[in-house]
């Protein structure tokens, strides 16, 4: 069994000053609890994630603290409040106690994990618990990370494979489609019919190429480049294409950009092909005749230490439910009938390449907006 040794307030009079300063400066939420249910110690990181002061803590018993709550207004009183209340099923006839240890969702996006330990005194008997409240939102989001890289490789690999295996009989077809129509004796007919045949194979060739480019890693080419340029390129290219698929509709798309050039490492190719996508997905987000899509380009002012660009992607179309928001991103995960689920793990990876990443906030019958953050330096 894992347990601490601590010298409590209860066993000494004086708690020793050099360890609750340490306590007071740690960014986890400590506190220290007696068997009783007593809160002997805390610091004000554990307060403040209780909306209440160390003064409204120490010394209270962990009832009144959680009676100052209702049901569902403060998450961590009510995991709290939930294990605690275990504590006595826990307990073995030796007064043992093992670590437990769970984690939970806590405002909007912030995950924390709560760790409660045996505290022993000299001759190994339970005194009093230690509950330790952590932020593991970033620690949670880089395995997420990991786990997406480890993911992508493996179906980088698995494309590529398997687009070996069809692009090789697809050359024999082609080439063989080739030496028939230079035939001098083959009918109009035929050789009509053999070049639809051929287009198709070429088409076929065309969409495993376009696959392999969007499943696979390539090298970046990250050098300073006008990131304004670079946008201003993708909506020009974006309202080509909105033109050409406009079909009665009228979709209005607006670029907003500050006066100055922005220069940033970047690849300007893989950025470009990152916006652009974006946008046509915003297009085909759109069910009504009329639609607006809203590009962006500013200088995020509340990252000053480390500043970064954001370019945003703004539509009015249906929006994306709860559900698929955070399912998005992977790789083969699509909503559109002929859409191939690589499109947004591409914008991700491109991001994730330069030291950036991509958000998305939706909402149903609304509109998306899509985030990219790009750093101004590397």
């Amino acid at each position: 069994m894992n347990s601490t040794n601590l010298t409590t307030s209860e066993n000494m009079p004086n708690f020793p000053l050099k360890i609750e300063n340490l306590i007071s400066a740690m960014e986890d939420g400590i506190c220290l609890q007696s068997l009783d249910k007593k809160i002997l110690q805390a610091n004000d990181s554990f307060a403040k994630l209780l909306d209440l002061t160390k003064e409204e803590l120490i010394g209270k018993n962990c009832q009144e603290i959680f009676s100052l709550f209702k049901p569902g207004q403060n998450a961590i009183c009510d995991k709290l409040h939930s294990i605690i209340l275990d504590f006595d099923h826990k307990i073995d006839t030796k007064n043992n106690f093992n670590i437990v240890e769970e984690t939970i969702s806590h405002n909007i996006g912030q995950r924390l994990r709560i760790r409660i330990s045996p505290v022993q005194d000299s001759e190994n008997k339970l005194i009093n618990y230690l509950i330790v409240i952590r932020d593991v939102t970033n620690v949670i989001q880089e395995e997420r990370e990991l786990a997406r890289a480890e993911q992508l490789t493996l179906i980088g690999e698995l494309t590529a494979g398997l687009a070996h295996e069809i692009r090789n009989p697809l050359a024999g077809i082609q080439g063989a489609m080739d030496i028939l129509l230079t035939r001098d004796n083959i009918s109009e007919f035929d050789r009509e019919v053999l070049s639809n045949a051929r287009r198709e194979v070429s088409r076929i060739d065309l969409s495993i190429r376009n696959l392999l480019e969007r499943s696979r890693l390539t090298a970046m080419k990250i050098v300073p480049a006008s990131i304004t340029e670079t946008t201003s390129q993708a909506v020009l290219l974006a309202k080509e294409q909105i033109a050409a698929k406009m079909n009665g509709n009228k979709i209005n798309l607006s670029y907003i950009v500050p006066s100055d050039q922005i220069i940033i490492p970047i690849d300007t190719r893989k950025i470009e092909a990152a916006i652009l996508n974006l946008i046509l997905n915003a297009l085909e987000a759109i069910d009504q005749k009329t639609g607006e899509i809203t590009v962006r380009l500013y200088k995020n002012k509340s990252q000053k230490s480390n500043p970064e660009v954001i370019i945003e992607v703004e539509d009015n179309g249906r929006g994306i439910s709860t559900e698929n928001l955070n399912k998005i991103f992977n790789p083969f995960f699509s909503t559109k009938s002929n859409g191939t689920g690589l499109g947004l793990a591409a914008v991700r990876r491109i991001l994730r390449a330069h030291n950036g990443r991509v958000e998305v906030k939706s909402k149903v019958g609304k509109g998306s907006i899509f985030r990219l953050y790009l750093p101004c330096q590397k």
